[in-house]
């Protein structure tokens, strides 16, 4: 986890079943880092700019965009935390010490130092600009790639659990994230991280769970 030490969270347990009858989904769209909701027609979408800048072949067809959102702009620097902290001791030591130990004066191996700290930092937000959260009316995904989109999903019927967490790195800036947990013993539970207002957006996602569910035919 971020800053090189395991975190304690608190978590939140969602049964997949929640009781009383659940109200269908409105379709919308997120805008990134908030919740702000447009009608899903096409007029609509085509004049969102966050529409503009997903990845819609990843989708399949037919599917219906409910959110699609963004990680926290600190993500980079939660990711990068543990680098930007061994390289700016690292130059520390140097400047202080006086010596270098790779031929260069102490000033030039210590501004190597910095900048391979902030080419970490620039390599976390370029991946952050190319990462969307998108819920549908059929699964939950993650989409990442700079050059061509990759996709981590699980339909929604598939989810038996999901988990609201908030490490205290996240409580400090309001933040959460969201596991989850697939029916298949095989599939590693995977999560949205650090999201704002992640309760907003885990109360939606339980809510899309829950209509998908009643779609299932039953016997």
């Amino acid at each position: 986890m971020s800053f090189g030490m395991k975190l304690r969270s608190t978590q939140r347990r969602t049964d997949r079943m929640l009781p009383g009858p659940s109200a269908p989904v409105r379709p919308a769209w997120v805008e990134p880092c908030r919740i702000a909701t447009i009608e899903a027609q096409p007029e609509a979408a085509s004049a969102s700019p966050s529409v503009l800048r997903l990845p819609l072949e990843a989708l399949d067809g037919g599917e219906l965009i409910l959110l699609a959102i963004k990680p926290s702009v600190f993500s980079p620097l939660f990711k990068s935390a543990r680098w930007l902290a061994v390289l700016t001791v690292l130059a520390l030591g140097l400047l202080l010490s006086g010596t270098s130990p790779m031929g260069l004066s102490a000033e030039r191996a210590a501004q190597l130092c910095f900048g391979a700290g902030l080419a970490r930092l620039m390599l976390a937000v370029v991946s952050w600009s190319a990462t969307w959260y998108v819920l549908t009316n059929r699964r939950v995904l993650e989409i990442h790639g700079v050059r061509a989109p990759r996709v981590t999903s699980t339909a929604l019927v598939d989810i038996r659990n999901t988990y609201l967490s908030s490490g205290p790195h996240e409580k400090l800036l309001h933040l959460g994230t969201i596991t989850f947990v697939t029916q298949h013993e095989d599939r590693t539970p995977w999560s949205w991280a650090h999201l704002q207002r992640a309760e907003d957006v885990h109360a939606r996602i339980r809510r899309a769970i829950e209509n998908a569910l009643d779609l299932l035919p039953h016997a």
